[in-house]
């Protein structure tokens, strides 16, 4: 046995001269290979496991490429690439090798199996060869601990692998015998094939007499034999039944099968079958078999004379056909042609047939010829007289037939002799030859329908224009029969009824049943108008439910001869939206009616309240104004004093002003907000409200411009209190939301306007500027809603509840214009007020022209046109429209 001390690096020791090929075929003889573990090989490596006292024990089979374990062992894996075992290395070799520690051996060290914590660290393995020079595995031994293996260790271990080589030679016997035996049943198999061959040929021998005597009874043909030797006749089944002779009865001699002829025939029928007894060769002749039960059978004989090798002859053979069916068909053929001709000619029909090489005519009838005039027998001469717009489909299907063999028919125009195109009901035929369908001509035929084509025509086209108006309403049409008591729907009608209908065609049922599906609420109403309609004879109208559905029908009847009505047909329109709708609208109605009674006991309830609200507070404010007043109209105060208590009057004002607003809003959503229409000086008004919302600016350091047109009225006809709080809201606004710079009032003269009842007067346009944080685009949309803000900062950083531009918006006039905003967010505010035109004297200057007033902590005088120019400047601007009150 070879041990690892042996082995010298870079050593080669491969069995010389092994053949791989040879080697790999007889492990593949074996059978083995992939097979499931088996015990006797099981047995043998548990034997040597307790013996020798190592972990594992296997018998490893060989490959081409891998390497496969016949018995399975914890440390080696199952299947593994050939190269990377110890089996292919003891293969190789072909001898015993014996590595005491694999981590030394040149061969083995580098083994994935090698290294790591159960790694291999013994080895022992035995080639196993079933002949010299051939190994197909290995018999292993193996450890996780190196070790010495004595020799007579070695011993034992090749008798063991002794007992593993004879298992193997074991199983390449049964493999040998397997293949033995699969043989012999291949061999039996075949033999049986063989047998089954030869009992079909029997049973196909029999089977082709049988065939051959249904042939002769199908053809009507009999086959007869005479021997001259023997004196004997043979003759088939079919010609016993040809001559109307008994089969059981022996056939009759050659005298006696002469006098079965006619008698006009028999002398000719002995003369050709003497003529060729004597000289040979072969006879045929057309004669009459006269049957026993004096019936005639026409008949041709075809036979040879038999001669020996001299040339003499031995005897007759040959066939009897009946041909007298056939005679008869084709004498019923002559009959039909002759009668199918003239039937031909006399029908008011173009008919003519044609040839299947090129379609050219071979017989045309009177019709065809009147019709066409003087016209060839060629197929050209037909095509050329074939209306333009059909051609293309009358060659489509001509070509279509001659390909498929089946006729084929359609309505196409054919130009008459005089140049006239008509309607013709045109149908092309096969005349088939025989039953395999091999066409002898092809027959065609041409009917006038141009008076039917044209009156279809226009009852198409109406139907489809009275289609079109139906689909268009949703409605379906119906016939009640009223003789059969058949109610017929088409399909919408069915669809409204929750019926189906067959293949798109008229779903019909008895009247009983169409009751049946109505609501039992409307049917007696639905009955009920049916005989008002038969008998006044008026137009049937009902509405009615399916289901669901609500449908509207409406017909007429119909009287026959005797002026009974036979039918009533009409129209089926579904109305269930419209019912809904109408059910909804009567809901809606009512809902409305309960809104609005519920909006006036809550508008009555909110004016109530406001009304008390503002006496509460109308009382004591109207004490400060009282008070106000009588101070101011003594000459006690002067200087400041009189002009903080003349603010403290007009603040009063103001704030009266806004408690009678809240009582507007509610006159507002009434509709009974009135304006005042008297006469007012506008540049004292627009001071009074620029003095109120003075002290504000002061506070946070603005400046108060005002820039006024000198040609401004000094007096103005409307209503200066609500000119007032519009004014002072904006304003407010204004200072509220300007941390620093100004905010200036303009007020500019635009010319004569129409006022309110049709009158003419100034209009005036009033614009107010500030340097404040302005609102984006998209908040616009707020400016002038109840209760709104951009955002809720706005109302924690500068407070308010959003209500002056509402009220200012909503308190407009029926002649007021609308407010605008320009603004963009950093830049400011432009909001223009343009109020309605309004009616008085014009101003007289009260500064020179482009001259303004300024009001503010900051005491920064600003001309009108710097003014104008700083409402130019603002980048960007947007239109917010509302309305504000008439002046």
């Amino acid at each position: 046995m070879r041990h690892d001390i042996e082995q010298r690096p870079g050593e080669s020791d491969v069995t010389p001269g092994r053949d791989e090929a040879a080697r790999v075929e007889a492990m593949a003889a074996l059978g083995l290979l992939g097979t499931a573990p088996e015990p006797h090989f099981e047995a043998v490596c548990r034997v040597a496991k307790r013996i020798f006292g190592v972990a594992g024990s296997f018998v490893a089979l060989m490959g081409d490429e891998k390497v496969w374990l016949k018995t399975p062992c914890e440390l080696i894996p199952t299947t593994a690439p050939r190269r990377q075992t110890f089996c292919h290395f003891t293969v190789e070799k072909g001898v015993p090798i014996v590595a005491r520690d694999t981590w030394e051996h040149p061969d083995f060290k580098d083994l994935a199996g090698v290294r790591g914590e159960r790694g291999i660290r013994f080895y022992a393995g035995i080639p196993l060869a079933l002949e010299p020079g051939l190994p197909v595995g290995t018999f292993c031994l193996v450890d996780t601990q190196p070790r010495d293996f004595t020799e007579d260790e070695e011993a034992t271990f090749s008798d063991l692998a002794e007992t593993v080589i004879a298992h193997l030679r074991l199983a390449l016997v049964k493999a040998e015998r397997a293949k033995v035996d699969a043989v012999v049943e291949e061999r039996e198999a075949v033999i049986l094939k063989q047998n089954g061959e030869i009992e079909l040929r029997a049973r196909a021998q029999e089977s082709a007499d049988a065939q051959l005597m249904m042939a002769e009874w199908l053809a009507s043909i009999g086959t007869w034999n005479l021997s001259l030797a023997e004196k004997r006749v043979a003759w088939s089944p079919g010609l016993y039944r040809i001559c109307g002779l008994d089969p059981a009865e022996s056939p009759p001699d050659f005298e006696r099968l002469a006098s079965l002829y006619h008698p006009d025939d028999r002398d000719r029928v002995r003369a050709l079958v003497r003529e060729t007894l004597s000289s040979g060769g072969s006879f045929a002749y057309e004669a009459r078999i006269l049957r026993p039960d004096a019936t005639l059978r026409d008949v041709v004989v075809r036979g040879v004379a038999q001669t020996d090798p001299d040339g003499a002859v031995t005897g007759l053979v040959g066939v009897l056909i009946d041909v007298t069916e056939m005679r008869r068909v084709q004498d019923a053929v002559r009959r039909s042609d002759v009668r199918y001709r003239g039937l031909a000619e006399s029908l008011p029909l173009l008919v003519w047939t044609m040839r299947v090489s090129d379609g050219e005519a071979t017989y045309l009838n009177a019709q065809f010829r009147t019709y066409y005039g003087p016209i060839g027998a060629s197929r050209a001469e037909r095509l050329s007289r074939n209306h333009p717009d059909d051609a293309p489909a009358m060659e489509a299907a001509w070509t279509k037939g001659l390909a498929s063999g089946v006729g084929y028919s359609g309505q196409w125009r054919i130009r008459r002799h005089d140049g006239v195109y008509r309607w013709h009901q045109i149908s092309i035929s096969p005349i088939l030859l025989d039953a395999n369908g091999d066409i002898l001509e092809w027959l065609g035929t041409a009917l006038d329908v141009d008076d039917i084509v044209t009156a279809r025509i226009a009852v198409e086209d109406a139907r489809q224009l009275l289609g079109l108006a139906l689909e268009a309403a949703g409605a379906g049409t119906w016939d009640w029969d009223m003789q059969t008591g058949v109610v017929s729907l088409d399909p919408a009608s069915a669809r409204m009824h929750g019926l189906d209908c067959p293949a798109n065609g008229p779903r019909l049922l008895s009247a009983a049943t169409w009751t049946s599906l109505l609501n039992p609420d409307d049917a007696a109403d639905a009955w009920n108008e049916v005989r008002r309609s038969i008998d006044s004879r008026s137009t049937y109208a009902a509405q009615f439910r399916v289901g669901d559905r609500w449908i509207y029908g409406r017909g007429r009847t119909v009287f026959g001869a005797d002026d009974r009505p036979v039918r009533m047909v009409g129209l089926h329109l579904d109305i269930t939206d419209s019912k809904a709708t109408e059910a909804a609208l009567r809901a809606a109605n009512h809902d409305a009616e309960m809104a609005r009674a519920e909006a006036e006991r809550a508008s009555a309830a909110k004016s109530n309240f406001l009304a008390a609200m503002s006496h509460e507070i109308r009382t004591p404010l109207n004490s400060i104004i009282g008070y106000a007043d009588l101070l101011l109209e003594g000459d006690t105060i002067h200087g400041e004093d009189r002009r903080r208590l003349s603010l403290i009057q007009n603040s009063g004002a103001a704030l009266l002003t806004v408690v009678n607003d809240v009582l507007d809003f509610s006159k507002v959503d009434a509709g009974e907000l009135t304006l005042e229409s008297l006469s007012f000086p506008l540049v004292g008004m627009i001071d009074a409200a620029i003095s109120i919302v003075r002290g504000s600016a002061l506070k946070s350091g603005l400046a108060i411009n005002v820039d006024l047109d000198p040609a401004l009225p000094r007096f103005v006809v409307g209503d200066s209190g609500r000119l007032r709080q519009v004014l002072l809201n904006l304003l407010n606004n204004a200072v509220k939301f300007t941390p620093e710079g100004s905010v200036t009032l303009s007020v500019q003269r635009e010319g004569e306007g129409t006022v309110s009842g049709g009158g003419t007067g100034e209009a005036l346009r009033f614009s107010i500027t500030d340097t404040g944080i302005g609102i984006a685009p998209a908040d616009q949309v707020r400016l002038f809603r109840r209760f709104s803000q951009v955002d809720d900062s706005i109302s924690r950083r500068f407070g308010g509840t959003g209500l002056g531009l509402a009220i200012s918006h909503q308190a407009r006039g029926a002649d007021g214009r609308d407010d605008r905003g320009h603004e963009r967010r950093g830049r400011g505010l432009h909001l223009l007020v343009h109020p309605r035109p309004a009616t008085g004297r014009r101003a007289k200057p009260r500064r020179p022209p482009g001259e303004s007033r300024a009001y503010g902590g900051r005491d920064a005088a600003r001309t009108s046109a710097s003014a104008r120019r700083g409402c130019r400047d603002q980048p960007r601007t947007r239109l917010c429209r509302a309305r504000s009150p008439g002046l």
